[in-house]
């Protein structure tokens, strides 16, 4: 009887156990492939840990946060945004009387940097479901040249007659760092 006690307190442990590798394997399945711990590896995979979980984390789309196309997106996302803050400023900048003509001209050359790039982005920001390799190209080459823009936008204020500094810095270095994210984070987790 001892015997059969133990058999069956051992099936039951093992159909337990079988239990719950089944179900840690389908709740990914159930998220679409996706996992909780996803935002914290993609973060730390980066350079910038802080700046990473501070924009996942302050999107309000939760669903998002449980898949590296969910983050792509958030992180797209706070990048339109930071880049529709800098626009803005630059029209605020325009408009204020006291901004210098070379200055003026300056600004102008930030907005026809990033005008293209951002059209580019949003127009292609369908991809973002990468059903083959190209779609994936497109979007990463879409971000790639937005990664740029910010140094293009700064050098604008640098290589006039008379340099100056940017009053743009800040934000620039926001979306150098976001658009950084997403090359090194997103797309890379992606493609492995």
């Amino acid at each position: 009887m001892a015997r059969i006690a133990t058999l069956d307190i051992g099936f039951v442990l093992l159909v337990c156990f079988a239990i719950s590798v089944v179900n840690a394997k389908t709740a990914g399945k159930d998220n679409g492939g996706c996992s909780e711990t996803v935002r914290d590896q993609l973060c730390h995979y980066t350079g910038y840990y802080d700046v990473c979980v501070a924009a996942i984390n302050a999107d309000p789309r939760s669903n998002l946060k449980l898949c590296p196309r969910g983050i792509l997106r958030i992180l797209i996302d706070r990048t339109l945004s930071n880049v529709t803050v800098l626009n803005n400023h630059i029209a605020h900048l325009l408009n204020d009387p006291h901004t210098d003509a070379d200055t003026r001209d300056s600004l102008k050359g930030c907005a026809s940097v990033y005008a293209p790039a951002v059209h580019d982005l949003k127009h292609d920001l369908r991809l973002i479901g990468f059903k083959n390799y190209q779609e994936y190209y497109r979007l990463r080459t879409d971000v790639d040249v937005l990664e740029s823009c910010p140094y293009g936008c700064e050098r604008s204020f640098i290589q006039r007659p008379k340099p100056a500094r940017s009053p743009l810095t800040s934000i620039n270095n926001d979306i150098q760092k976001l658009t950084g994210l997403m090359l090194r984070d997103s797309f890379d987790y992606m493609s492995t």
